[in-house]
């Protein structure tokens, strides 16, 4: 991944707003990592599932790991034109905060 692929997706994380908490995706600290496979042409978000009960509580395992999804596919997706975006899901600690990785 580039230095400027790297700019571009920590301001995407920067400008995007969950609506629930209507806060950044970087300041939810949900994002643990990002992925880049060149030959696939796809990024791979890992998302901290603990986090994100933390910060948005019970609805989202119900609808808000989805709606999460969508917005930050959109997203990544407007930035760069035909790629894809998948996800996992990771069991992170809450001291992680901040500490975004791009691979």
């Amino acid at each position: 991944m580039t230095e400027e692929m790297k700019k571009k997706l920590s301001g995407i994380l920067e400008k995007t707003v969950e609506p629930i908490s209507d806060l950044s995706i970087a300041d939810l600290g949900v994002v643990q990592g990002i992925k880049f496979n060149a030959l696939s042409e796809r990024f791979t978000v890992y998302l901290d599932m603990q986090r994100m009960s933390l910060v948005t509580g019970t609805f989202f395992f119900v609808t808000g790991d989805i709606e999460m999804e969508e917005i930050l596919s959109r997203a990544i997706k407007n930035a760069f034109p035909g790629y894809t975006v998948r996800y996992y899901y990771i069991r992170g600690n809450n001291n992680t905060h901040g500490n975004l990785r791009f691979m």
